[in-house]
């Protein structure tokens, strides 16, 4: 969902949440855009269920769109049923935060940015959206000619 502007001065806000049946489970997180936060979800690893890891190092790897995958313990976030196969970086309050700050920061604000000159201002609400929900908002918002151009500064 997306809702206009209402403060003062133009911000974006983003509130994201996941509900997932394995270690992730649910979170939720709510943020202005800014350079602080968008560092954090900079550190955030995409994540994968611990079996999709698995049969992407084995048989997955005879087939091209597998194989080049890249999964190692480093540069994802494994999730088991009641645990995290590797060490979650982005730690909260005892809880792993990770797979919603890359949620929220890497893959919706990415989508975001296809708008052009990035300057979207308002409220962004996302709760167990992905890829394709992001991009197909995006494709609408041209579509329906919503986009309104804003002034220079």
């Amino acid at each position: 969902m997306l809702a206009p502007n209402t403060n003062k001065i133009p911000k974006l806000t983003v509130d994201a949440a996941v509900n997932f049946s394995n270690a992730i489970g649910k979170q939720r997180i709510k943020f202005p855009v800014n350079f602080a936060n968008l560092m954090t979800g900079a550190e955030a690893r995409t994540n994968t269920p611990y079996g999709k890891m698995l049969y992407c190092k084995t048989i997955g790897k005879i087939f091209a769109d597998i194989r080049n995958l890249g999964y190692t313990d480093e540069n994802i976030l494994i999730a088991r049923k009641d645990r995290y196969h590797n060490q979650p970086r982005i730690v909260r309050n005892g809880k792993s935060l990770e797979p919603i700050w890359h949620r929220s920061t890497l893959d919706l604000l990415a989508a975001i940015a296809l708008i052009p000159d990035a300057r979207f201002v308002g409220e962004i609400t996302s709760y167990k959206a992905g890829h394709r929900l992001d991009c197909d908002l995006i494709t609408k918002l041209y579509l329906n000619d919503l986009l309104t151009p804003v002034g220079n500064g």
